[in-house]
């Protein structure tokens, strides 16, 4: 039998393997998401004003729920009332009545759960339960069952922050069991049945019990020894998973975890290697073995394992939230998301806050925490205003040595500036959030392509920021734009998911109204360049000529971008950096192809229309050419 030495060295070795191995996503096998389920049934049953009214509500529920998650939550709860007004204000149906309280009743329960405000959470849970059991009793809505058991996830976690921990335990038994097909009653809310459950999809069900019981591994990993002890006693569910196909890891962790209870290290270390070398999987309970095997090599071995503890210290804080540059979509399972970077996506977790703490927390001595905003002040404060496809991932490349993002909080920050412009939200609104995106991530070179949206904002807030402003002639930026919107739809077609509502909202608040069909082949686009080219080259002589009437000369540079990658001396000298700080690596952002979807559109036409829309942004520039 190996001793214990060599199982910590190699539970040691079975977690540094694990963790880099890719994060697996649930085949769908056909299954069609409850969002989708739920708009076809709306589409089939509701009156043309009444799916105006639901489309309107939705949009307001996840406008305030990335106000929410900004920390904007007086914001939050305004878009969320002005949601309840105009869903009573608006609605025929008595159907449309109860879908959008039930909706609404869910988001705010959220809220009150991140404000810690947990009576009213549970008052906001048990009123969405009560409404999508309606729905599914007298609208025949039984796929929203999903919904009523996210509902008794939050309901759980409200538990555990009121220290009712066995009250959370007890629920997560009951739900798993009932998940399971074992039982017909949970202790909150009525109406539940075998029927329902067998309605809900295979992988919905396994997402859902996947939480449950990280729910459980999260919360024990928080207690006390003798507590923890107690309330794993009364789990006995992840019995149910021995031999699971797709869920076994739920049986591991309980086998390795009451092993460590009995203080049976041998055993402990034994079980966890298979489960920590096989990385993480639909739960969260690789993190807390984890967290216990650190526990473990701090008991037996504190001195030869510091490395080791420093080790998960600095990489739980290298985890990121969002991918830097880009964005995420959610999965099925909240803490399991899809980053986005470009055109390419992956599978990725992003811990829970306690999670996350307990384990960045595990080494005793100080560790560098790259990620945290506040270690390094600013040496510069700078913000690359160009339009998209203008050089702002070349912008940031240039500054690699310094803190520069490109596309920060992408999608939140174009939900919110789309929600501006459309009059959901006012500019202060916008100012309290342009000033948090600020706080969190202490940027130093802020290269968006969406910061020319509030530039008038930031002058005002940063008197200090610089302001570089990289313009693309109208041809190939239009050409450009093109290719990448092509690129995306087709992305998303071959990933099998739809277009998110923020790019179509991105895309009609730069150029207008268009449709996204005519991006679904080469020669759709073809056929339909007319329009949008007009369209292209107008936004880019408004947009260009905004930024031109607003930007401060004495705190400004302008940069063509095709100038960019010998601009190196003007563009350090400008924010006050010595040049061999910054990189050569420039252009980091080439299209995949060299393909001119604009070669048969005739270039003196194009010319024509630039002409007649761009002329004084390009006597401007020209002018600025000549004087700089």
């Amino acid at each position: 039998m190996p001793n214990i030495n060599s199982l910590l060295v190699h539970s040691i070795m079975a977690c540094r393997k694990g963790r880099y191995l890719p994060v697996p996503l649930a085949e769908q096998d056909g299954n069609v998401s409850c969002r989708k389920l739920t708009e076809s049934f709306i589409n089939n049953s509701l009156s043309s004003a009444d799916q105006e009214v639901y489309k309107t509500i939705i949009h307001l529920i996840g406008l305030g729920t990335n106000l929410r998650r900004q920390t904007l939550f007086i914001d939050s709860r305004e878009a969320f009332r002005t949601a309840s007004k105009y869903l009573h204000k608006n609605a025929k149906s008595d159907l449309l009545q109860v879908l959008g309280t039930a909706r609404i009743a869910q988001a705010e329960s959220e809220l009150d759960f991140q404000l810690k405000n947990y009576r009213l959470a549970q008052d906001n849970i048990l009123k969405s339960l009560q409404n999508y059991r309606l729905l599914e009793q007298e609208h025949t809505l039984s796929f929203l069952h999903i919904n009523r058991l996210q509902q008794v996830l939050l309901w759980l976690r409200t538990c555990m922050e009121t220290g009712a921990e066995e009250q959370a335990v007890h629920l997560a038994q009951q739900a798993i069991t009932y998940l399971c097909g074992y039982g017909e009653q949970l202790s909150i809310g009525k109406g539940w049945s075998s029927s329902l459950v067998q309605a809900i999809p295979e992988p919905s069900r396994y997402a859902l019990i996947a939480q449950f019981a990280s729910e459980v591994g999260c919360m024990l990993s928080r207690q006390a020894y003798r507590q923890t002890d107690e309330l794993f006693a009364q789990f006995s569910a992840w019995e149910y998973f021995d031999g699971h196909g797709h869920l076994q890891e739920i049986y591991a962790w309980g086998r390795l975890k009451k092993a460590y209870l009995k203080q049976d290290f041998q055993s402990f270390l034994t079980y966890c290697i298979p489960l920590l070398e096989s990385g993480r999987k639909e739960t969260l309970l690789w993190d807390t073995t984890v967290l216990d095997l650190c526990r473990c090599c701090k008991t037996l071995r504190p001195r030869q394992t510091v490395d080791f503890l420093e080790d998960v210290s600095k990489n739980t804080s290298q985890m990121w939230d969002i991918p830097p540059g880009g964005y995420s979509l959610p999965t099925e399972i909240y803490y399991k998301r899809i980053f986005v970077i470009k055109e390419h996506s992956f599978p990725a977790f992003v811990l829970p806050n306690e999670l996350r703490c307990l384990l960045e927390n595990v080494a005793d001595g100080p560790v560098n925490k790259t990620k945290s905003p506040g270690r390094i002040s600013r040496r510069f404060h700078a913000y690359n205003v160009g339009l998209p496809r203008s050089g702002c991932s070349s912008i940031m490349a240039l500054f690699g040595n310094y803190k520069s993002i490109a596309e920060y909080k992408e999608r939140e920050s174009v939900e919110l500036i789309t929600a501006w412009k459309d009059g959901w939200i006012n500019e202060e609104t916008l100012r309290s959030y342009i000033r948090y995106r600020h706080e969190i991530g202490q940027l130093e070179m802020d290269t968006a392509s969406f910061n020319h949206f509030y530039l008038r904002i930031l002058i005002e807030e940063y008197p200090q920021a610089k302001f570089i402003f990289t313009v693309r002639d109208c041809y190939t930026w239009v050409n450009s734009f093109l290719k990448m919107i092509s690129r995306w739809k087709k992305h998303f077609l071959d990933i099998g998911q739809d277009m998110p509502d923020w790019m179509l909202n991105y895309g009609r608040i730069l150029f207008g109204e268009y449709d996204w069909q005519w991006f679904n082949s080469y020669e759709a686009l073809q056929e339909h360049l007319d329009p949008l080219v007009e369209m292209f080259i107008k936004s880019w002589a408004v947009y260009n000529l905004r930024v031109l009437d607003i930007l401060p000369p004495e705190r400004s540079i302008i940069i063509s971008t095709s100038e960019i990658s010998c601009s190196q001396a003007k563009l350090a000298g400008f924010v006050g950096v010595t040049v061999d700080s910054i990189t050569e690596n420039h252009h980091i952002n080439i299209a995949p192809d060299k393909i001119d979807l604009l070669k048969d559109y005739g270039r003196e036409k194009f010319d024509a229309i630039c002409f007649k829309y761009g002329q004084q942004v390009m006597e401007r520039i020209e002018i600025h050419n000549r004087e700089g």
